[in-house]
């Protein structure tokens, strides 16, 4: 698929692939497990799952196309990022990273 669909999508609020709270599963095996670390997750969107992982004590490193979902990520983790611009194929993106973890996340 081209970015176009997946930047109309976050455009026009047409996510319903995005969940409104923490996936079961992960939430079960986190804590089944007691799993601490890093972990990468792709294609984020603005998962609560972030959250939930940070909350737990791991270092989260994700990405995602959408500059949209991950402004809305941001905000409802209420942190601040930073953002460093970079080219890639012409097309200028960003960077964004937080080094502070939130407290008292809903999951």
């Amino acid at each position: 698929m081209k970015h176009e669909f997946w930047h109309e999508r976050w455009e026009k609020n047409e996510i319903g692939f995005h969940l409104d709270k923490v996936h079961p599963s992960l939430a079960r095996v986190v804590k089944e497990r007691s799993l601490k670390g890093r972990v990468f997750v792709p294609l984020c969107g603005k998962t609560l799952d972030i959250g939930f992982l940070l909350e737990q004590g791991f270092d989260v490193v994700a990405n995602e196309l959408s500059v949209l979902a991950v402004d809305q990520l941001f905000e409802t983790l209420q942190l601040t990022p930073d953002i460093s611009p970079w080219l890639q194929d012409g097309e200028k993106n960003r960077i964004l990273l937080s080094r502070r973890r939130p407290n008292g996340l809903g999951g």
